[in-house]
């Protein structure tokens, strides 16, 4: 598993590094690690930043980085079905344990779409010591009963399964991938800056001839939904045990998808709401206009 650190002050003392957080960043299904850069970079601009030791971004065995560096691998060859969530959750786990964050103490997992089924598998098996608590963006999570209820949502995942099987996945160089997507949902919709960052480090260069294509296997993609539905499902019940150990934080953009029936299901039947965040409108109201604009400089849409 590819990862990669971002650090605004890497001469803390020991004491020092005890008041910290780390975060741990987490894409979605076809995306990559560097889809956080736009965000770190503001972060650790903000007043936030002092507060923050290090954020360490990561892509899934079967994408960006990962998947050019698993190119070989019998699991990678052999389908979406050999690398789940649950082996990214896996890889999470045995990272956080590891000497490469020695000493860190507070972690905080952030992730979108399907890399918050990930989180929620990883961050249930660690000790309370180690977790702080959990953001999810555009959360992939579905209630069984109104999954039942909704069968929109699998019509759009098989539509999204044939788009992605039969697209046009090989350019003679990145600027002409980049003048294709560009024209083209759902990337037409990126922020610039994050549809730059897809291009440069979603896609890899051909050792053979040259050619520019998507890191991701066009299977991994197509049908990692499909692969992962069980936990889709599963998250959602475990989420009401996560939410009980630590904090979570649920954004949802302001358009409108598949998913949709499923949010205020997910957030009052697993999630305990703040008060305070229902009462005071304004607010919530505020929060949500912060999210908009993250959500755009991320290139997640809901």
């Amino acid at each position: 598993m590819a990862a990669k650190r971002y650090s605004a002050d890497a001469h803390w003392t020991t004491d020092q590094r005890g008041d910290k957080i780390t975060l741990v960043l987490l894409h979605g299904l076809g995306q990559h690690k560097e889809q956080w850069e736009p965000i770190v970079g503001r972060l650790f601009d903000s007043a936030a930043g002092p507060h923050i030791q290090e954020a360490w971004s990561f892509d899934w065995q079967s994408h960006g980085e990962s998947a050019v560096l698993n190119v070989d691998s019998d699991a990678l060859r052999r389908g979406p079905e050999s690398i789940t969530v649950a082996d990214w959750a896996d890889a999470l786990i045995d990272f956080i344990k590891s000497d490469a964050v020695a000493g860190h103490r507070r972690f905080i997992g952030v992730g979108y779409s399907s890399g918050v089924l990930a989180l929620i598998t990883a961050f249930i098996h660690l000790p309370p010591s180690l977790s702080s608590s959990l953001i999810f963006v555009e959360p992939t999570l579905l209630d069984a009963d109104i999954w039942a209820e909704h069968p929109e949502i699998n019509e759009t995942f098989e539509l999204s399964t044939k788009g992605t099987t039969f697209r046009k996945n090989v350019w003679k160089n990145r600027q002409e991938a980049y003048a294709y997507i560009k024209q083209r949902p759902p990337w037409k919709g990126f922020d610039d800056a994050v549809l730059r960052l897809y291009v440069e480090h979603g896609m890899h260069r051909s050792p053979i001839d040259g050619t520019v294509t998507r890191s991701c296997p066009t299977a991994h993609e197509a049908r990692g939904f499909q692969v992962n539905s069980p936990y889709v499902v599963e998250g959602a019940i475990r989420l009401a045990e996560v939410s009980q150990r630590l904090p979570v934080h649920a954004i949802f953009g302001e358009h409108k998808s598949s998913l949709t029936p499923s949010r205020s299901g997910l957030c009052d039947g697993y999630v305990p709401r703040s008060k305070d965040s229902i009462a005071d409108r304004r607010s919530r109201r505020r929060t949500l206009g912060d999210a908009r604009e993250t959500l755009g400089r991320c290139g997640c849409y809901g």
